[in-house]
């Protein structure tokens, strides 16, 4: 099956893409957050590769460390954002 999008379908704002856009849908660590997990991610602002940014579900957010080895590695807290 091929689809081809057409100027008229860009337009519509029936197109899928336009309906879900509307549609405000959580993302995945939205949704992690509020089943109680934390989330990690990277921040350009500290630019060491072994830095993330940890975001607790009550909004806390902590710079960490990653330290990666055999035993699978650990979490450093470096500190509170």
């Amino acid at each position: 099956m091929t689809f081809v999008l057409t100027e008229d379908d860009a337009m519509n704002d029936d197109f899928p893409i336009e309906q879900g856009l509307k549609m405000n849908v959580p993302s995945a660590a939205e949704r992690q957050l509020q089943a109680g997990y934390p989330v990690y991610y990277h921040d350009d602002k500290f630019p060491d590769p072994n830095l993330l940014i940890r975001e607790d579900p009550d909004g806390t957010k902590t710079l960490v460390r990653v330290h990666l080895g055999a035993a699978g590695g650990r979490f450093e807290d470096v500190r509170v954002l």
